[in-house]
């Protein structure tokens, strides 16, 4: 039966927020402000974004447990998929209703910067307020070198394809491939803590334990609907119409954020990639943000970093090689010719070098604290500098 109750503190908080937010765009819109009222025009999107990503993951989840999919791999693609909806609806429109693949590459850079530096920056910082007994958020190992070795390689292959100026055909096959070979190591390594288990389970029943593993909670799964303010007993048909709909308010919301983001383009005179890789990358990572924090909060530190790590993966291989495609059917296999080539290539530099350094201050005694939290925030305003001064023509490459 369905159960109506109240919304969590966090639910309450965003849709004040998106309507503080509407009320004030409409005033703005009014008064001739298009550039402030299209600013907050994407917090509203963002707030709806990320309520439609919540019940999203809820049915997604209970899909993979049900058809068997290991944890891990579900995290790299059901639960990916979830939190990068928007990344990946944002790519495709760009490319579908602008021919704009600059702003899609600049979303997904965008919005992996920001889950790489500025969430882990972001849980850090809560939990050093909430957590007073172990202010700081554990990385693990294994997602350390093996979800972030994995991005590392995908923007290392991202550049080298930038730096032919164009896009044809292959490179998208070529950044699905790597997210299949991401998918191999993540199910292995799956198979590998199974076997570990059931070894350790097998052990306890030798030694005359009992085995309170099995059917844990199996039948109470439900999807949340605007922070619990809804919840439906999930089945079959509550999880395909649940994800039926919760992506057609993913797709509508992303097409007004990419109208905004042109629109800004033109009022601010700047190229829409940049717009783009700070509004509209910020706008499509709050399913993200919100996800990792609540996980941080819970004391789930390494949900807390993984999702934003895998999401990254999926952001690169994924949010980008499907538009590629699109385009490439769309106009009967002509490849896409960047047009502000030098100044993407310099933002997948960029990328890269952040990222690395990001690797390098999380992997001290795998860790972060609030001292290193205002490093990743500094590094985090490093690239927003960036995307400033290329919108003011100060990067080369860009006219």
């Amino acid at each position: 039966m369905p159960v109506i109750a109240r919304p969590n503190r966090n639910c309450i908080i965003g849709l004040t927020t998106a309507a503080l937010a509407g009320a004030a765009a409409l005033v703005a819109f009014n008064a001739g402000g298009d550039v402030v009222g299209h600013l907050l025009l994407t917090v509203v999107i963002s707030v709806a974004m990320w309520m439609a990503c919540d019940p999203f993951a809820d049915a997604a989840q209970w899909i993979g447990k049900r058809l068997g999919i290991p944890g891990s791999v579900r995290g790299a693609t059901l639960d990916a998929i979830a939190s990068s909806m928007p990344e990946l609806s944002v790519g495709v429109l760009f490319v579908y209703e602008f021919d704009d693949f600059g702003a899609s590459v600049a979303t997904c850079a965008g919005s992996a910067v920001y889950n790489m530096i500025l969430i882990p920056a972001l849980c850090a910082l809560a939990i050093s307020f909430h957590r007073k007994d172990r202010p700081y958020i554990g990385v693990g190992r294994d997602v350390l070198f093996r979800d972030g070795m994995w991005f590392l390689l995908s923007e290392t292959v991202l550049i080298l394809l930038l730096f032919f100026g164009r896009f044809e055909w292959w490179a998208a096959v070529l950044l699905l491939a790597l997210y299949v070979g991401y998918l191999v190591h993540l199910y292995r390594d799956a198979n590998r803590h199974r076997r570990q288990v059931r070894a350790e389970r097998a052990e306890l029943l030798a030694n005359g334990a009992t085995d309170d593993d099995d059917n844990d909670d199996e039948g109470e799964a439900q999807v949340n609907v605007l922070g619990g303010a809804l919840r439906l007993p999930l089945n079959g048909i509550v999880a395909v119409v649940t994800i039926l709909i919760t992506t057609g308010i993913v797709v509508y919301a992303s097409h007004h954020l990419v109208e905004s983001c042109q629109a800004l383009s033109k009022a601010l005179d700047v190229p829409s990639f940049f717009i783009a890789v700070i509004v509209v990358a910020a706008a499509s990572s709050m399913p993200d943000t919100m996800l990792s924090l609540a996980a941080a909060l819970r004391g789930d530190d390494a949900g807390a970093v993984s999702n934003a790590f895998g999401s990254n993966t999926f952001d690169v291989n994924i949010c980008l090689s499907l538009p590629i495609l699109i385009y490439v059917i769309r106009n009967n296999g002509a490849g896409i010719k960047l047009e502000q080539s030098g100044g993407i290539l310099a933002l997948g530099s960029l990328l890269w070098v952040l990222s690395a350094l990001t690797l390098y201050v999380i992997g001290q005694k795998y860790r972060v604290g609030r001292p290193r939290a205002f490093v990743l925030i500094v590094l985090y305003l490093v690239f927003i500098g960036y995307a400033v001064l290329g919108s003011l023509g100060m990067v080369p490459g860009i006219k």
